[in-house]
């Protein structure tokens, strides 16, 4: 049975070119090319194996909750856009990242990475690793929080319950989950135990008194 390949790029040039390298392969059927959101929403439906994507097109297709759950993502990437950080490479494979193919990469190799991660394999070349692990993390904003949010901050860090943090900052229980709330929106989490693991991982870095103080 072939492997269903769907390309994906910004440049309509680029991704024709890879569907012509990869038309004919023997066990690898391209199932179609996309170069914006409508064509890749529609072509998903085909259920490819492996999509390959240019950084662009690798980028929306992360930020986009409703694309994520089972999607294998072969990134094509230039050696000029090195953004990828070891924090962020764990994140992205997360995500659906299963292989980072250089763009001087020779067809041979592109069509053995796509084999290889059919296989359930990670294609990841060791430049990219390296780069990564030596990268500091991608800095992350500065938070802009109120007074009253710095408050129920702290106490959610002192792992208050809402009761005492009512109780503490002289509010009601009900004013401390509006509160509570805006936090998790304002830092991308949906509950408590999400804001403490991204408060408690920046704090090695003093991040969290950036978060807290930093205005």
């Amino acid at each position: 049975m072939s492997i269903k390949v769907l390309i994906c790029c910004a440049l309509k040039l680029f991704a024709e070119g890879l569907g012509k390298l990869l038309r004919d392969s023997d066990g690898i059927e391209v199932i179609g090319t996309a170069c914006d959101q409508d064509t890749f929403a529609t072509l998903l439906r085909l259920q490819p194996d492996i999509i390959m994507v240019d950084p662009p097109f690798f980028r929306r297709i992360i930020k986009n909750p409703s694309s994520e759950g089972g999607l294998k993502l072969l990134l094509i990437k230039d050696y000029g856009e090195d953004w990828l950080a070891y924090q962020d490479l764990q994140e992205m494979v997360g995500k659906g990242l299963v292989g980072v193919l250089p763009c001087h990469a020779d067809c041979s190799q592109m069509k053995k990475a796509i084999r290889e991660i059919h296989h359930g394999d990670l294609w990841i070349d060791h430049k990219t690793i390296r780069n990564s692990l030596f990268r500091e993390p991608s800095p992350k904003k500065t938070v802009p929080l109120t007074r009253r949010e710095k408050e129920v901050l702290n106490c959610l860090c002192s792992g208050f319950t809402n009761k005492k943090i009512a109780k503490e900052l002289i509010i009601t229980e009900q004013t401390v989950k509006s509160h509570c709330n805006r936090l998790f929106k304002k830092f991308g989490v949906s509950n408590r135990l999400q804001l403490a693991i991204v408060i408690s991982g920046d704090s090695k870095n003093t991040e969290q008194h950036r978060y807290i103080n930093n205005f």
